[in-house]
């Protein structure tokens, strides 16, 4: 299994390098902080599945193939009629007459006298005091090796692509609180941004478009909305104006049909209203609107 190690200033770039390197299915195995960074080790998807197969135990084919023996050698009865025998050999020796031995005698070499030498003084014993370090026997859960030997391949792949999904889940929830984490910092002077990041992830939406929409919204934004009249009472309006739209919400409003006349700002909401709620005066308001939309006056 090829492990691939990635370091990066904070942990959102070492995500970034996984990503590039590894892709979207990528596996984090381990995430934390080293040497004022961030580091990542990372496998890809891939290399995860080989490695299931591979320790699988059905995967052992050779142990099944039947093993070639080879065949043992076999003596012809020639090889035994011309072996000799204890009693050949006996007579042979009693035949041969005994060769006198002969041993060369070595010249007595004359050694100077020596010098009477000191007895040797007993040195001290000193044994180095060592304890035998003590360890520990791992212990292997012999039911659960028996179990999973008795298991099938396809019960086997079930439990690793089991292992693999939680992997995953685990990949997605540490890739939400880090992205939380970095972002939080960043966002501590804009509670507003901070909040719709956190209900965005908390909402499964991904981790760089939470960032990206959280990051796109102006600063001027507060949690406040602002209000629309129609049918004698006030709905709250949903959102921004986009492409000269906006959305209203008339949930807790009843009998509301299409066609019914709505107002943005008039007799029952003031311009200033609308100005106060979008931080910025009534004269903005009213040379801000767009030439394209329809102007209808209404005379009373």
């Amino acid at each position: 299994m090829n492990i691939k190690r990635f370091f990066g200033k904070n942990s959102r770039e070492a995500l970034s390098m996984v990503r590039k390197a590894l892709g979207e299915d990528a596996v984090i195995i381990s995430n934390r902080a080293s040497n004022g960074g961030n580091e990542i080790l990372a496998v890809s998807e891939h290399d995860m599945h080989a490695m299931a197969n591979q320790f699988s135990p059905l995967n052992g084919d050779a142990l099944d193939s039947p093993t070639i023996q080879q065949p043992l050698k076999e003596f012809e009865e020639e090889d035994y009629a011309e072996a000799p025998t204890l009693l050949s050999i006996l007579n042979q020796n009693k035949r041969a007459p005994k060769q006198p031995e002969y041993v060369a005698e070595r010249p007595k070499a004359t050694t100077p006298a020596q010098a009477p030498r000191r007895a040797p003084v007993a040195q001290p014993n000193y044994e180095p005091s060592y304890t035998q370090p003590s360890y520990v026997q791992p212990s292997f859960d012999m039911h659960a090796q028996e179990a999973i030997a008795g298991m099938s391949h396809q019960e086997l792949s079930e439990q690793f692509s089991m292992m693999l999904s939680e992997m995953r889940g685990m990949r997605n929830s540490v890739q939400t609180q880090l992205t939380t984490m970095t972002w939080n910092n960043h966002l501590q002077n804009n509670p507003v941004k901070a909040k719709i990041l956190s209900t965005l992830l908390a909402a499964n939406f991904s981790a760089s478009l939470s960032r990206q929409l959280a990051e796109k919204l102006p600063n001027s934004l507060d949690m406040a909305k602002s209000s629309a009249w129609i049918k004698g009472a006030l709905a709250p309006t949903v959102g921004k104006i986009c492409m000269d739209m906006c959305m209203v919400d008339v949930t807790d409003i009843p009998n509301v049909q299409a066609g019914d006349t709505v107002e943005i700002f008039g007799k029952h909401i003031s311009i200033q209203e609308v100005a106060k709620s979008a931080e910025t005066i009534s004269y903005e308001i009213m040379t801000g609107i767009s030439l394209r939309v329809k102007r209808v006056y209404i005379e009373e």
